[in-house]
């Protein structure tokens, strides 16, 4: 009798392929947090980083990205070479050519030319490498070890004041640096002493002399003490926090090898289960707003026969934006304000909750008013943010009325909505409430949050950085993202928006298959 032939499983149990277990291992390390027993040593670090959005190709760090950034800077290193031994040789009297050596190739020349756009992830993971706190990015098992994480998932052109990047950093990082403070001849910085600031010759007492209670006593926590692979040697392994002093130092080295544009406001020691999307509680977002885009003027015959009386003026304008921001706070369905195909009337990845919508700051410049909005909620979706804003420009101006804006949130009606442009929404911060609550209420890691001094910082990128961009682009009259143009086609093209129609309720059962490919397909449903 013929033996019955067996699967694919049956024949290796260790290796079971399906689509969940597939999946996950896709998502796993770009999305979660990597547990191995060889990581558990490994301190988990929070960056706060400020930067502008509109130089970078977004937040998150790609794999391929690195691949071809990697492959760009071995050019450039091999071309810096062939400069200095070029150099070497005409010293010498040599007549000897770099080109024989074989350095220089035709391809390398064509590749260092092209511009390339990097993550904001990466140039912060490239200074890393540089500097020595990270080994070679290029294995697989160091980025698993690494397993960089982020709070909220900027896309191109957003801005953050104050973003959460989360990483593991190897212990031996550190207790190299304690050995290098106590031999100051042995530069850490692998010949960029020259970039380091000032404030780090000046810290020549070693982190470890501290005897307080402070971050880099040794912590022991019942989740990290587990055993080595081994079972017949039974150690336990231990978090080493590093002190201030070092965490200092190291944001000093990163800074002075990040670009202007890009800056890391502190760094805080966190819980090795940390994760920066799961543990945020609430975003705080802003849009800068200028004041003339919410007064009709009619100058133009294009701007003539108003669908809408406006009642909006130089004097009342203030009044009536508070007054407009205040229909968004609450729970409703945004599903008018997303262009998400799984967030559709009725489904729960529709519905948000805005905790508070006000307007935070005036400034002037040029002789122009603007309006800072700050947007506070738990999370938002995609250019959620951007049609709110278009919402509150047209009824200002006159071009729905008021009784129009909550139909949008009416879960039996298909609304078409203008998108606002994305140069002025920046994130402003992330809270981190409930992971305070935890493990920053313990006394053994700081909580996750901005004291006086580095609130400061985040402010003054804020206002020298950010805003600036969105002035220039703003006096740029060239540039197809001002507010002047945008507004000039919203008048335009005012017929094809707000056009309401009815639509039929999703089905319960497709709206609970709806609602998980959504949360599959999009795990994160942050404003971009």
């Amino acid at each position: 009798m013929p033996s019955k032939k067996r699967s694919y499983n049956q024949r290796n149990p260790k290796f079971k392929k399906n689509k969940r277990s597939k999946k996950f291992s896709k998502q796993q390390g770009d999305n979660e947090v990597i547990f191995a027993p060889q990581y558990n040593g490994w301190p988990r670090l929070g960056f706060f980083v400020s930067y502008v959005g509109t130089s970078y190709s977004g937040l998150q760090f790609q794999y391929h990205e690195f691949q071809e950034s990697h492959k760009v800077r071995e050019q450039e290193k091999r071309k810096l070479q062939e400069e200095q031994q070029k150099e070497k040789f005409q010293q010498e009297g040599s007549e000897a050519s770099v080109e024989e050596g074989g350095l220089q190739q035709d391809g390398a020349e064509v590749t260092t030319k092209r511009k390339l756009t990097k993550s904001v992830e990466l140039v912060l993971a490239e200074a890393l490498e540089d500097l020595g706190y990270v080994p070679g990015l290029m294995d697989k098992s160091t980025r698993a070890g690494v397993n960089i994480l982020r709070a909220c998932r900027t896309d191109k052109g957003v801005h953050a004041a104050a973003n959460m990047v989360a990483l593991r950093v190897p212990p031996k990082t550190f207790a190299k640096d304690e050995k290098e403070d106590a031999n100051p001849q042995d530069g850490r910085l692998n010949g960029n002493e020259k970039n380091a600031p000032e404030s780090l010759d000046q810290q020549e007492a070693p982190a470890t002399t501290s005897t307080d209670s402070t971050p880099s006593a040794e912590i022991t926590e019942p989740s990290t003490t587990t055993t080595e692979s081994n079972p017949s040697t039974k150690r336990k392994k231990k978090v080493v926090q590093p002190s201030v002093e070092q965490l200092d130092k190291m944001r000093d080295a990163v800074n002075a090898l990040l670009p202007q544009d890009m800056q890391v406001i502190t760094i805080i020691p966190a819980h090795k289960s940390f994760n920066p999307r799961q543990h945020t509680c609430a975003r705080y977002y802003r849009y800068l707003l200028p004041k003339s885009t919410l007064i009709y003027k009619g100058s133009s015959n294009v701007l003539l026969n108003r669908p809408c009386k406006t009642n909006v003026n130089k004097d009342n304008v203030r009044e009536t934006l508070d007054r407009v921001l205040k229909v968004f706070e609450g729970s409703h369905s945004y599903h008018n304000f997303t262009n998400h195909k799984s967030a559709k009337a009725g489904t729960d990845i529709a519905v948000r909750v805005v905790t508070e919508m006000k307007i935070v700051e005036e400034l002037q410049h040029n002789d122009e008013t603007y309006y800072v909005v700050q947007i506070y909620g738990q999370s938002f979706l995609y250019h959620q943010i951007r049609k709110m804003m278009a919402c509150v420009i047209s009824l200002c101006r006159g071009l729905i009325a008021e009784a129009t804006l909550p139909q949008t949130f009416d879960t039996t009606v298909g609304m078409n909505l203008p998108l606002a442009p994305g140069h002025p929404l920046y994130l402003f911060q992330a809270d981190f409430r409930s992971y305070n609550a935890g493990y920053g209420s313990t006394g053994e890691l700081r909580p996750l949050e901005l004291n006086e001094h580095e609130m400061e910082r985040v402010q003054k990128f804020e206002h020298e950085r950010i805003q600036q961009k969105f002035f220039e682009i703003e006096a740029d009259a060239n540039n197809v993202e001002r507010f002047e143009r945008w507004v000039l086609d919203l008048e335009l093209s005012r017929r094809s928006f707000f056009q309401a129609e009815e639509i039929e309720p999703v089905p319960k059962q497709k709206r609970i298959d709806d609602n998980r490919s959504g949360e599959e397909k999009q795990e994160n449903n942050i404003e971009g």
